[in-house]
């Protein structure tokens, strides 16, 4: 019992109303850049700002908030708001065609990493090696979704869901690196 409330007074002292809106504020933002997806030729993967948006709420918000922005993301689409790629919505997505439910399990790890690594090293290097570790881990859930939950083979998972978009990526986590700033105060 003791355990408990501590871990709650330490959680409601950190997440309180000011902060629970702020990530929301991140959250929506991921939603809006899910709408805005490209099919792409040879892949069927779409190009979204998706990933954009996963590394801005970890850069802007930190590691914690970062991380909770991608929760609520995900919570706001698993109940069945249409918040994913096309307009779809449901926790049966995951398992979509477009074989994305990889990449979206990894967005909460994605931006918890890329918060974590720019709250150490807070210039835009170190916001530059946050972005690369957070895609990392984007491509690596996904590879392995790929692989194991839909059944292709690794070739085909690399050649899908990586290499088309190694240098898009590279290019928002560059922008995202210079663009933003974060408060070090809460």
């Amino acid at each position: 019992m003791i355990t408990y409330q501590n871990a709650s007074q330490r959680l409601g002292s950190y997440i309180d109303s000011k902060h629970w809106s702020v990530s929301l504020v991140f959250a929506a933002i991921t939603i809006l850049t899910a709408n805005l997806a490209i099919p792409l030729p040879h892949t069927p993967v779409p190009f979204t700002l998706q990933v954009m948006a996963v590394l801005a709420s970890g850069l802007v918000l930190g590691s914690r908030l970062g991380w909770l922005a991608q929760i609520q993301y995900l919570a706001v689409g698993f109940i069945g708001a249409p918040v994913f790629a096309g307009g779809a919505a449901g926790i049966a997505y995951l398992f979509n065609p477009h074989m994305t439910g990889g990449y979206l399990l990894a967005f909460p790890l994605a931006a918890w990493l890329c918060g974590l690594v720019s709250e150490r090293y807070p210039s835009i290097a170190g916001k530059l090696l946050g972005c690369i570790a957070a895609i990392v881990s984007i491509y690596g859930c996904g590879l392995l979704w790929m692989h194991f939950a839909m059944a292709q083979p690794v070739g085909i998972a690399v050649a899908w869901g990586i290499m088309p978009f190694i240098g898009l990526d590279a290019i928002k986590g560059i922008i995202v690196s210079v663009v933003t700033t974060r408060k070090t105060s809460r």
